[in-house]
């Protein structure tokens, strides 16, 4: 018989076969990455063009045109590999990206005393992002900065002040500091050293010293006006004397409010302070203390002038505030021999400090059994 020969040709296609189908990587804000740089191995050895999209499925349209990306939120990208038998494969790429935060650049300033609170966020710069933490570096006093908005300087020493305002480093994005300065300009002081009643009794007169360059009274008028100290007369008897003092260089002021006299009563010293005192959140409240000269008592208000006593004939006074914050009190001193003959007041402050802050803390512990 005839025997017959036909032959087949037999295609086989190889497809592509890459070892990772998917790789996730991160980045920080800003930051290009490389896809080229994640090794894109077909297992099969076709030698694979290789293009990089960035949307699904892979084609022309989507094709990027270089393998650096800039993306500025979370992005996936496909890693895309076609052979001649146009049997492709791809890798998807997914990029986390890290917010950039940063703490602005270097900056200095100044504050008045003054103003008692500092508010450290003032002297970062525009381009900086909030929620960092402030570290002192160095200044003449250390001060409390648990709260940087609310900075007690009040007690402070004039002088320059170094801030570290640092961003934590994130998983992709690094640490940020800024060098923050600042001048504490001194506080000016006004010192009551004369308080005199009128022959008539009608007036009072006060006789201070101040290192300034412009007073202002609100009643009264000057009999004696120098560099440094300065007399006040016809003050009328009913009349509070406010003076503030400022000094043109640099802004700072001070005042002292002195309340009339009682002219039917003797001299009484002021009493002398115990101290300040300064504590923790959640530590007791200690007792604020000042000593008097003769046959005498104090009484305590959280007013300059007037108001209520919140404790009268006691040498000693326990606040009742218990939130951090600063707190000023003024206390005087009344005769026993005279009663209702005061002196002036003078302050006492107490200050709570804020408890740190804490970040949440794991702790990983292996069992040994």
């Amino acid at each position: 018989g005839n025997t017959i020969t036909e032959d087949q040709i037999l295609t086989v296609s190889i497809p592509v076969d890459f070892s990772e189908e998917l790789v996730e990587v991160g980045i920080c804000e800003g930051d290009v990455f490389d896809l080229s740089t994640i090794p894109a191995i077909d297992l099969n050895n076709t030698d694979p063009t290789i293009t990089y999209h960035d949307d699904f499925p892979p084609d022309a349209s989507n094709q990027l045109n270089s393998p650096l990306v800039n993306p500025n939120s979370d992005m996936t990208y496909w890693i895309f590999g076609n052979n001649e038998f146009n049997c492709p494969d791809w890798i998807e790429v997914e990029i986390e990206v890290d917010d950039l935060s940063i703490a602005g650049d270097d900056n200095e300033g100044s504050i008045c005393i003054e103003e008692e609170e500092l508010d450290l966020y003032l002297f970062v710069t525009d381009d900086a992002d909030l929620g960092g933490d402030f570290v002192q570096l160095s200044g003449n006093t250390d001060l409390n900065v648990s709260d940087p908005d609310e900075v007690n300087i009040s007690n402070a020493e004039a002088g320059i002040y170094v801030f570290e305002y640092i961003i934590e480093a994130t998983e992709y994005c690094p640490e940020s500091v800024a060098i923050i300065t600042i001048e504490l300009l001194p506080e000016i002081e006004i010192i009551l050293t004369d308080i005199l009643c009128s022959d008539d009794f009608m007036t009072y007169s006060v006789a201070i010293e101040f290192v300034a360059t412009d007073i202002d009274i609100n009643t009264g008028e000057f009999d004696v006006y120098n560099l440094n100290n300065a007399v006040i007369i016809n003050i009328p008897i009913d009349e509070i004397l406010e003076i503030e003092a400022e000094n043109d260089a640099t802004g700072c002021t001070g005042i002292l409010q002195v309340s009339p006299p009682n002219c039917e009563c003797p001299d009484v010293e002021v009493p002398t302070s115990g101290g300040n005192a300064v504590i923790c959140f959640g530590e007791a409240i200690p007792t604020l203390s000042v000593s008097v000269n003769g046959n005498a008592t104090a009484n305590w208000y959280d007013v300059q002038v007037g108001g209520t006593a919140l404790a009268s004939g006691s040498l000693t006074y326990t606040p009742t505030v218990t939130d951090p914050g600063f707190y000023t009190f003024y206390v005087e001193t009344e005769s026993l021999d005279d009663p209702g003959c005061v002196s002036q007041r003078i302050e006492l402050t107490l200050e709570i400090l804020s408890p740190p802050e804490y970040d949440d803390l794991i702790i990983e512990v292996c069992d040994v059994d």
